[in-house]
């Protein structure tokens, strides 16, 4: 008897080391672990770190704005003013930084841009508008534009962009030479968009991005800096959302000019299965939404036709 009640001690002790070590690798300690490394490896071929000294400011290239009218012009800056480190991404990624003008006006007009380039090259610089929840609807998009090292300042050359509410301004990659200023602590703002997955998206980051904007609040007129001047694509079609689709999908053009267009739809023999658009068409942001439901499974290509411009997107249509 004494025998069978010390076996029995060594076999619940034994279930219990088992069940400990079973709870350590997929619960508690050990599932944070997963997640962490989960994480890290998400992340790893997406952006990275930029280790090349810091250039500091550039003289020519800085947020001196005495003399305009206090109030009138008002810059939004979310930073401490000098990067701890950069980060650059593969082409076609986004990092980006919510702007919030004076809640206390009705309105402001986008004036300037800025970004600290921690090294030089080039970018590709956009406006997005500001759901409430996340970066949304383009505003505005320039080809890829040239920088230097250290806070690179544009101003915003085209039709008045008015705002009454906030709005994003991202830093598109076009290359692994640029890298954009950061630091290490949460300011809420900042904003990444990949678009190599089946649903491109923006995400919430946990860092801050040097990036900051001027605007100006009524009555205008005041002059802006003297700076170096973005100028804006004629044209810019979004990708189609969503993509692959069933039946439906939008499309997004943001034009600078008024004129005729033409969005057709070809499928993969080359034959026009739709013709979106053909007509004089305003400038702004113009949305046009195509329904597929009698049209087979496959993939398809949409072609965008403006003056010169002419621009593709290909769709993929899954029932």
């Amino acid at each position: 008897m004494g025998f069978l009640l010390k076996r029995a001690v060594v076999v619940v002790l034994l279930i219990a080391v088992s069940l400990s070590m079973v709870a350590d690798t997929f619960g508690g300690n050990g599932a944070r672990r997963i997640k962490e490394i989960n994480a890290i490896r998400f992340l790893t071929p997406r952006k990275m770190l930029d280790y090349a000294p810091c250039p500091g400011m550039v003289s020519d290239h800085s947020w001196d704005f005495d003399g305009l009218t206090d109030g009138e012009m008002d810059t939004l800056i979310y930073d401490d003013g000098e990067p701890s480190n950069a980060y650059f991404w593969l082409p076609g990624y986004r990092m980006a930084a919510r702007m919030s003008p004076d809640t206390s006006q009705a309105e402001c007009k986008i004036v300037a841009l800025g970004f600290y380039h921690w090294t030089p090259g080039a970018f590709h610089p956009a406006i997005f508008a500001w759901s409430g929840s996340n970066p949304a609807d383009t505003l505005l998009e320039w080809d890829d534009t040239s920088t230097v090292a250290g806070f690179n300042v544009f101003t915003v050359d085209t039709a008045d962009i008015i705002r009454e509410e906030d709005f994003v301004v991202s830093h598109g990659c076009v290359d692994t030479i640029t890298s954009l200023g950061f630091d290490p602590y949460n300011n809420g703002r900042a904003w990444d968009f990949y678009p190599d997955s089946l649903s491109p998206t923006w995400l919430p980051y946990i860092e801050t991005y040097f990036i900051r904007a001027v605007v100006e609040y009524p009555p205008y007129g005041a002059i802006p800096p003297n700076l170096d001047v973005l100028t804006p694509q004629s044209i810019v079609l979004d990708p189609p959302y969503p993509n692959p689709f069933n039946p439906t999908t939008t499309f997004t053009i943001h034009r600078n000019h008024s004129g005729r267009m033409s969005l057709t739809i070809y499928d993969l023999l080359g034959r026009e299965v739709a013709t979106l658009i053909d007509k004089y068409s305003p400038s702004g942001t113009i949305k046009v939404t195509w329904d597929a439901n009698s049209l087979p499974s496959g993939s398809y290509w949409a072609v965008l036709t403006d003056h010169s411009d002419k621009l593709v997107r290909k769709l993929v249509l899954l029932k």
